[in-house]
């Protein structure tokens, strides 16, 4: 398997919209911070594909079991027993009045030992967003590691993707008889049966992308699934104010449209791992956030209880100016990160290193994170950007060069256009309120022409009328399509050889991807 840092940055995108998430309390702007719940959603897509891939590669090892498990058992339990371990003396020694939200309900201790948390919510109905309880995914995964495992080496690739799409559906299935019985209940959410179309995603790229004809025909259809899952995901959240309720079209639609999505995206990533959307996810911090994204992951909860307790909740309130909200959240992803780095050098790494033992086709994944901590290492000199920090090129000229040759390719400015047409028309005041279908609709067309014509002048042309159309519904409005007109002017009035030129030096150019060592 080639190892693609776009991967890695995916994962810390993850996290990023898992904290960002959890610290947004305030009301100002929070239409958009709301999206971060579906982080865990682009985990669970991740983790299918991840695990499936290995799998795959792995078939026809004798220790195919004991290798696979071995390796699952050095990455995830370390850290989630100590952390469990600590939660439980806490509770122990501390007085009652001093004790921290644990998130552990009375009688339900052992299940978080044997990794069945999701299960003691879903029967206790409580969803516990403290310390503990952010458990409940791991303990997804690891029921879907049990299962998965003996299903990938008896089963043939081809019924595999069956089996993937049948899952996949079945999920649906079971959360729309769920919410039709029941109403919202937690367990749409927090059991394996109700993540499985995210997992099974996952799993059905990792299959699909493994064949060339297959993959070619995955390249055409990622954008156009992307395109149409997101823009419903914008619908839905428009009609009802945000990304984050317990109606219907949230918890069963939603938890279905969020893995086809993320899937989309993987898909994306594997077969054009030379393109604009590999390339930003590349960028070393969103690859620094994905190597400590599980330490981070497990911690943020209790770093946020932490923050509260020294009294920095306050910048967090309901009422709190977007200025206050911005910088809580932001101490929340710093702190986070230098955890994460501590928790990986002291605990994680060293465990790591025992995957010598059982070797892989994810040999090679953590030996780029090799290095020996020799007392305590200052901060300037290894941190949470050790491995990830752009090398200095001492000849300040040779490096301007190269920053000057980083163009943006074409594919690059239309997404960007539709983005910032988003966020305008959600940042202007209450006027969007009376135009969210026709916004919503626009914005659906505008993401497909964006992704699928970007190439082409007209692609240019149909998206930015569409944009437009959009822009028109906000306040300053007129403003903003005078500013766009002129800036779309060159692209009309230049002669069509001028045009060409400028596409073939706006072309990415194409580098083969490094492979694991």
């Amino acid at each position: 398997m080639r190892r693609l840092p776009a991967l890695d940055g995916l994962r810390g995108v993850a996290i990023l919209l898992v904290l960002l998430s959890h610290s947004w309390t305030s009301s100002a702007s929070n239409f958009w911070p709301h999206i971060g719940w579906s982080g865990v959603e682009l985990f669970f897509v991740l983790s299918g594909f991840l695990i499936t891939t290995i799998l795959l590669e792995a078939r026809g090892s004798v220790a195919y079991f004991r290798t696979f498990y071995a390796r699952r058992v050095l990455r995830i339990f370390p850290l989630y027993y100590t952390v469990i371990a600590v939660m439980f003396v806490m509770v122990a020694a501390l007085p009652a009045d001093a004790k921290p939200e644990l998130g552990i309900p009375r009688g339900h201790e052992w299940t978080y030992w044997l990794f069945l948390s999701n299960a003691s919510m879903a029967a206790s109905g409580t969803f516990a967003l403290a310390a503990a309880g952010i458990t409940w995914s791991l303990a997804v995964e690891e029921q879907f590691y049990l299962l998965w495992a003996p299903i990938v080496r008896f089963l043939r690739p081809r019924l595999l993707v069956y089996l993937s799409v049948g899952l996949y559906l079945a999920a649906l299935v079971w959360r729309v008889a769920l919410y039709g019985t029941h109403g919202w209940t937690l367990a749409g959410l927090v059991l394996l049966p109700s993540q499985m179309d995210a997992l099974a995603a996952g799993a059905l790229v990792a299959i699909v992308c493994r064949d060339s004809v297959s993959r070619a025909r995955a390249s055409r259809w990622a954008p156009w699934i992307a395109a149409v899952s997101s823009s419903a995901l914008l619908m839905g959240a428009l009609r009802v104010g945000t990304f984050y309720s317990q109606d219907a079209t949230t918890w069963v639609l939603g938890l279905s449209l969020y893995p086809l999505l993320y899937s989309s995206v993987v898909t994306m990533v594997l077969t054009g791992w030379e393109s604009p959307l590999a390339r930003v996810l590349s960028v070393p911090i969103l690859r620094t956030f994905g190597r400590y994204s599980y330490a981070i992951y497990l911690l943020h909860r209790p770093l946020l209880i932490g923050m509260n307790t020294v009294g920095l909740g306050s910048l967090a309130q309901p009422s709190a100016p977007l200025v206050s909200q911005v910088a809580y959240t932001s101490i929340l992803v710093t702190v986070g990160l230098f955890v994460g780095w501590a928790i990986w050098c002291l605990l994680e790494q060293p465990a790591q290193r025992l995957k010598r033992l059982f070797e892989t086709g994810e040999r090679g994944a953590d030996a780029r994170d090799a290095y020996t901590l020799e007392g305590l290492p200052a901060v300037l000199t290894i941190g949470p950007w050790r491995f990830e920090r752009p090398e200095l090129d001492p000849n300040l000229k040779a490096a301007a060069f190269r920053l000057i040759r980083l163009r943006p390719s074409a594919a690059m400015v239309l997404p960007a256009l539709v983005s910032v047409a988003m966020v305008i028309v959600f940042l202007t005041g209450p006027a969007t309120a009376q135009t969210t279908l026709p916004v919503a609709v626009f914005l659906m067309f505008g993401v497909i022409a964006s992704v699928l014509l970007a190439p082409s002048r007209n692609g240019y042309l149909v998206a930015a009328a569409l944009i437009g159309v959009v822009l028109l519904s906000t306040p300053h409005g007129p403003y903003l399509v005078a500013i766009g007109l002129m800036i779309l002017a060159p692209v009309v009035l230049v002669p069509v050889q001028s045009r060409r030129l400028i596409d073939r030096v706006i072309r990415p150019r194409h580098s083969r991807p490094e492979r694991l060592s």
